[in-house]
């Protein structure tokens, strides 16, 4: 996608044209009989690909002013029969050739095609090297400053008050608590859980899937048609949607409270509550704790992040908050389709889907920290590392690029000082509001520390009672703490 614009657009405004706009799309722009042979290699690597069973459409925009002779047209449909694919012609997968000058949806084209060839400006081969330009430029190290290299320092090993192996039916990797109010894993880089395990939290519109990973996914009103991030539904290998990065701007030192992306050698805690979930780690001389939850009444997810410092010394910490989001059903359909808009003054970072039938609601990230950059585009995120060690991570501010046109990501970058032995609490949100007044209302409300607090103890609370209203009691623990907790969490959050 090359040529852009921020408007909104329907899938079903191609189907006048016969194109379904579910397969990739190249779209030749042609305004001179000189250029046709452009025309003739685009149909020959359209054959080569189809033989591979490869399928996509090639639109063919004719420039050509209208007068009577129209000789761009008639040469484009005889280098067509010349091929003899004439069959191809305005089928899916197939040919289709348009007189840009009758056409009154032609931002569409440029917006939903997946590569734009000009042959104004040369051949094949010159359109491809172009773009490798771009594709480098884009993916280049993104202003990695200064020493990169972690110092190599030794910290004091921090635990939680937490007796893990005497928990109640403690299995090797986790078991309840005395009172059987929350389960309790360890996991380590020596220490994996055989399968994924996470916890459902959620209200009568909003949910998110927390796993073991922190990983899992969020959604609105329904859990597969409106992702607001990806699910990777894997068992074995979680890899999460949503990561939270640290990075200590003096050591140099990086990790994230994700158990698996970045990890470290300590110990990661998750504890699964009735409507809330909590995470401890201590790495780096410093104590995290991650508390998350989904209120009862709002369209959000809340996570209540703990940061204390454990050294005499002050610590300057970047946090980065990255999410692949979906925002619709499948996010290979939706990448390169999400507009980002950074309101600095309100610090939130609004994202919407604006291709498709039923267009995304206003989607946003927000914290009780100040925002200080932002980035759409998952190649400049990324650069020449990957998730474990984005570029970003390393680098300066993020690129403050959009999401459209580009493989999408939405990460948003806080720095944040601790003096020496202080703690300090943050709040991060992501959610999802039909206007964006409402989003405002919920961000107001929820970057104020003591109304989260409130609006935790309010779902704690909830969820404690509605849980607790039957109880079971026989002879055997095991099935009480089976009925009692397990399965009343499994018949009210699913």
């Amino acid at each position: 996608m090359n040529e852009l614009n921020e408007k909104e657009y329907k899938q079903s405004d191609f189907w006048k044209y016969g194109i379904s706009g579910d397969i990739p799309i190249i779209l030749v722009k042609v305004q001179y009989i000189n250029d046709v042979y452009v025309v003739r290699e685009i149909l020959k690597i359209h054959e080569i690909l189809r033989a591979k069973g490869i399928k996509l459409d090639i639109c063919i925009l004719d420039y050509e002013k209208n007068v009577y002779e129209r000789y761009v047209k008639d040469q484009i449909i005889q280098e067509i029969l010349n091929m003899q694919i004439g069959y191809l012609q305005n089928v899916s997968g197939g040919i289709f050739l348009l007189n840009a000058n009758e056409i009154e949806d032609e931002d569409l084209f440029k917006f939903k095609a997946n590569i734009i060839i000009n042959a104004s400006n040369g051949n094949v081969l010159e359109s491809i090297k172009e773009m490798e330009d771009k594709y480098f430029r884009q993916t280049k190290n993104i202003g990695v400053t200064g020493k990169i290299e972690a110092d190599n320092r030794e910290y004091e090993v921090i635990k939680p008050n937490i007796d893990i192996e005497n928990l109640k039916f403690y299995n090797g990797f986790g078991g309840f608590s005395d009172d059987g109010k929350e389960y309790i894993i360890r996991q380590n880089r020596d220490l994996k859980l055989p399968t994924t395990w996470s916890n459902i939290l959620a209200n009568k519109n909003f949910g998110t899937i927390i796993t073991n990973n922190m990983g899992g996914f969020t959604y609105s009103k329904n859990s597969r048609l409106n992702r607001i991030t990806s699910w990777a539904n894997t068992p074995a290998n979680d890899v999460p949607s949503e990561i939270v990065y640290l990075r200590d701007l003096d050591s140099k030192e990086a990790w994230t409270l994700n158990a698996n992306v970045m990890e470290d050698e300590e110990d990661y805690y998750m504890i699964y509550g009735f409507g809330y979930v909590k995470e401890f780690h201590a790495s780096k001389g410093i104590i995290q704790e991650t508390e998350v939850f989904v209120p009862i009444n709002d369209n959000v997810k809340i996570n209540i992040i703990k940061l204390k410092n454990t050294l005499s010394e002050k610590r300057r910490l970047k946090l980065v908050y990255y999410i692949k989001p979906v925002l619709g059903e499948d996010e290979t359909k939706t990448t390169g389709n999400i507009n980002l808009e950074f309101d600095k003054d309100k610090n939130i970072l609004f994202a919407k889907n604006i291709y498709g039938e039923t267009l995304s609601k206003n989607v946003f990230v927000s914290s009780s920290e100040e925002i200080k950059s932002y980035t759409g585009n998952k190649l400049s995120f990324i650069g020449s590392g990957n998730l474990e060690k984005p570029d970003a991570i390393f680098g300066a501010d993020l690129s403050m690029e959009n999401a459209l046109g580009v493989p999408s990501c939405i990460a948003v970058e806080m720095e944040i000082e601790l003096e020496a032995y202080e703690d300090k609490k943050l709040v991060l949100m992501l959610g999802e509001e039909e206007e964006k007044e409402a989003v405002t209302k919920v961000v107001n409300k929820y970057k104020d520390l003591v109304e989260v607090e409130q609006s935790l103890r309010e779902t704690r609370d909830y969820w404690g009672s509605l849980l607790r209203r039957v109880q079971v009691k026989t002879n055997n623990e095991e099935i009480d703490f089976m009925l009692n907790r397990l399965g009343n969490v499994s018949d009210n959050c699913m």
